[in-house]
């Protein structure tokens, strides 16, 4: 069986720490790109970068949607946290071959923020990360065949407390 729908792409995890920065002068801060938005459609959309507070603490960045896979892609895990959360996995789609078209592709995971993009269906395109860290919706790819939707940009935030 061909399958024509795509499975979701998973949100970014989420690394909480609380640091003692008496000693820290400075530290650097990555912040995970989305991933690439694919011109060429028919195609999955891209992983996104880790998001990281120096070597204190990683998030890995969520995948992007699919094209034509049954299942989304899985969440990637955090280190280093006093709280490490995996990454929301990306929905399965719903199926359909070439032949019958049941329903769409699958939601993106939910991250630490909150939803991810909605299901492409019936030539419609799949909808790209809402929140920090979010997965990017699965698309259906029959007819105009869409490509899967990247999730949304990592984000590093930072809280004083006496």
């Amino acid at each position: 069986m061909s399958l024509n729908n795509g499975g979701g792409g998973a949100a970014g995890a989420t690394a909480i720490k609380f640091i003692d920065v008496t000693s820290i002068s400075s530290v650097s801060v990555t912040i995970g790109a989305l991933g690439s938005l694919s011109a060429v459609t028919n195609s999955d959309g891209g992983t996104g970068g880790s998001s990281s507070f120096g070597s204190h603490c990683t998030a890995g960045g969520g995948g992007g949607g699919k094209r034509a896979s049954d299942t989304g892609t899985a969440g990637p895990a955090a280190s280093g946290g006093d709280i490490n959360i995996y990454g929301g996995d990306g929905g399965a789609s719903g199926g359909g071959n070439s032949s019958d078209e049941p329903s769409g592709g699958g939601h993106g995971g939910s991250s630490f923020w909150g939803g991810g993009g909605f299901v492409g269906h019936n030539d419609f395109s799949p909808g790209i990360g809402r929140v920090y860290g979010s997965g990017g919706g699965g698309a259906d790819a029959t007819g105009s065949s869409r490509a899967g939707a990247y999730g949304k940009t990592g984000v590093c935030v930072i809280e004083e407390y006496y």
